[in-house]
């Protein structure tokens, strides 16, 4: 199998300022919140790539899918373990599950994206239950070495995230780079 891949690459731009918050904010949880295209996957990508370069062990989770309490923790699940996992009896067993995943005294990085993708009732749920356990929990096993991250667009409504920083806002591509993706690319 060939390692080289055919997926078009670009230079990460624009995103400097976003990129040092992150590694100023090592052992908090972050909302990253910004318009659909502005490159929240992208920039995710590009931070689980940079933190497994220093062996840190990290799990890019995509709620595109989820749509309830349940399905968020699922698919938490089935990414850090990198398996399919049969379905848990009930909400409570599917957290210990999560939780019983999460590796002990290992620097760790857990990126939620799509979160928009949540019915109300759900994000709610996470950002009052879920976002709280998994910062706690990440904290004792790692020793405030982790990274958690809810990322999507217009996920700040009415309901708080527990954090005591304002959401971190991506900025638009520059349209220079954009025009010379496409055209690099034959778009």
């Amino acid at each position: 199998m060939s390692t080289s891949s055919t997926i078009p690459r670009f230079p990460f731009h624009n995103q400097v300022k976003a990129l040092s918050r992150v590694n100023r904010s090592r052992g908090e949880l972050l909302v990253l919140d910004a318009l659909p295209g502005y490159g929240k996957t992208a920039f995710l990508t590009k931070l689980k790539t940079e933190y497994e370069t220093h062996k840190w062990r990290c799990s890019l989770i995509s709620l595109k899918r989820a749509r309830s309490k349940m399905d968020t923790v699922i698919a938490a699940i089935e990414e850090i373990s990198s398996e399919a996992i049969e379905a848990p009896e009930n909400l409570q067993h599917a957290l210990d599950i999560l939780l019983e995943k999460l590796q002990s005294r290992q620097p760790q990085a857990l990126m939620f994206d799509d979160v928009h993708y949540l019915e109300t009732e759900a994000l709610d749920w996470v950002k009052c239950k879920l976002a709280r356990e998994l910062e706690q929990e990440l904290k004792d096993l790692t020793d405030d070495n982790f990274l958690l991250i809810f990322s999507g667009h217009s996920i700040c409504g009415p309901t708080r995230w527990p954090t005591v920083r304002k959401p971190i806002k991506l900025t638009a591509f520059h349209r220079e780079v954009i025009n010379h993706f496409i055209e690099k690319n034959d778009i």
